[in-house]
């Protein structure tokens, strides 16, 4: 299959020689990194601007900025970094209306992100995910499904650097490039009107109502990813989610664009004549081209809760626009494996099965991830800090599921309070219990379930900082913990 026109390696080398590039926000996943590696190999003069001050960062960090940037402005951002520069490169975080990307435009710099970059100069076929929950496990399935017929690369929002995949040498057409977007890298991409050759939309839900001022302004910056598609591209859409749908089919009706052609998936049996991938019978079926066909059991996969099976199903749709066979699919969906700090199961000692669901950040993943375990003994850990987000369907789930409720309290963590709040009004209150450390809640988790045991679920329903870096370092907390503990 063909991919879109990009230049690859040669076109930016091209482009970037001898330019001078400002990095704006060297970021805690690797983006930064890989970004100031990838514009020094090109021959770019790179200068850096970070709002954390200089000593943020560890000795060797700044031991390989000092030897890789021409400048490393840290404490902050100012009008003067600018100077004599030809592009500035932002990080994901670093927010569409910060003054500074302002200050760039008025002065005609133009304005880029690693995705942006990674959009033009990728010479293969991008396969690109997005959703409110379920993008990384996804686009991980997809990766593996992929990967039983040809060269893959799986990157973007999973603290892997895509650009370093441009480096000389190390881009290879023949290769498919699998990228989890998140709302902020899709800002870029829709301000350059770039869209991948293959989208997934898992879902469209409430998140990041902390950044963006509406939610239909959340999903407007999500729907980059399908808008400037061609119409021999390929959208992938949940079949029974009608809001997700109906927003997609809005969203192109406003732009007057007809849209990519479409497979869909669910955990029933597509209508006829629809194309895309299901489960029924306990079987993986797919459709396409006018052919059905049983791919594999789902007992035989090493994929086992029922959200992951239907994020397998999108994969396999990927799989089915990339033009994989039926026994590559095959091959693919029993090689796929979960995701760490995604319903990751950690340890099972002592009748207690830990597991770590820390990027369920926002309440509908984890209420979705609680309603998996009702059919077990189930203590949950769960609060952290608001995002704007409504709790009330997640008490609803951890009434109806969970036989106990840690709250992590935190002198910001708002969603705790609210969540404790509601069920109380639920009359779930002899169900709760607080704890100002990761490790206290467990052991709290652990001595609620006694020693009938059961399911330690870490699934928080709201952001992390407070107690924690990030989500990934509650995660790590938590692995760590039970590890040493009772691993």
């Amino acid at each position: 299959m063909a991919s879109r026109e990009r230049g690859g390696p040669e076109a930016a080398r091209a482009a970037l020689e001898s330019t001078t590039v400002c990095v704006m926000g060297y970021g805690d996943h690797g983006g930064g990194a890989g970004m100031v590696d990838f514009l020094t190999a090109m021959g770019a003069r790179v200068v850096l601007t970070e709002i954390r001050p200089r000593d943020a960062f560890s000795p060797d960090v700044l031991a390989h900025l000092d030897a890789v940037v021409a400048e490393a402005r840290f404490g902050g951002h100012d009008d003067s970094h600018l100077d004599g520069v030809d592009l500035l490169v932002r990080n994901p975080a670093v927010r569409f209306g910060n003054p500074l990307l302002a200050a760039a435009r008025e002065r005609g710099i133009p304005v880029e992100m690693e995705m942006t970059l990674f959009f033009r100069w990728w010479p293969g076929r991008i396969v690109g995910v997005t959703g409110t929950k379920g993008k990384s496990t996804t686009t991980t399935l997809a990766d593996a499904v992929l990967a039983a017929s040809q060269p893959t690369l799986k990157a973007g929002n999973l603290r892997v650097s895509a650009i370093k995949a441009l480096l000389p040498g190390a881009a290879d057409p023949e290769t498919v490039a699998i990228i989890e977007l998140s709302s902020f890298q899709l800002e870029g991409l829709g301000e350059h009107r770039r869209s991948p050759e293959v989208a997934i939309v898992t879902n469209l839900d409430e998140d990041h109502l902390d950044v963006y001022p509406t939610l239909e302004a959340y999903w407007d910056a999500k729907a980059s990813i399908w808008l400037y598609q061609d119409a021999d591209d390929w959208l992938i859409l949940p079949a029974d989610d009608a809001t997700t749908v109906g927003y997609v089919d809005t969203s192109l009706a406003a732009a007057g664009h007809p849209g990519a052609r479409r497979l869909l998936f669910a955990d029933r049996r597509l209508d006829d004549g629809v194309e895309g991938a299901w489960t029924s019978g306990g079987r993986l079926w797919t459709r396409f081209g006018g052919e059905e066909h049983d791919v594999v059991g789902v007992d035989e996969l090493q994929v086992r809760s029922d959200i992951a099976v239907l994020d397998l199903c999108a994969a396999v749709c990927a799989g089915l626009a990339e033009g994989s066979s039926v026994s590559d699919l095959r091959a693919g969906c029993l090689a796929a494996r979960e995701v760490e700090d995604r319903r990751e199961v950690v340890v099972e000692a002592g009748g207690i099965t830990f597991v770590n669901d820390t990027t369920a950040t926002a309440p509908r993943a984890a209420t979705a991830t609680v309603r998996s375990f009702a059919h077990e003994r189930l203590a949950v850990i769960c609060g952290g800090k608001a995002k704007r987000s409504a709790f009330a369907a997640f008490a609803d789930e951890l009434v109806a599921s969970a036989d106990h409720v840690v709250l992590l309290r935190h002198d910001n963590y708002d969603a705790s309070d609210e969540i404790d709040a509601l069920l109380r009004e639920r009359g779930a209150s002899d169900r709760v219990a607080s704890a100002s450390s990761l490790a206290d809640a467990v052991d709290a988790a652990v001595a609620l379930l006694g020693t009938e045991g059961g399911v330690v679920l870490l699934s928080p329903a709201a952001a992390s900082f407070g107690l924690f870096t990030n989500e990934f370092d509650r995660g790590a907390q938590f692995r760590a913990y039970v590890t040493e503990r009772w691993g």
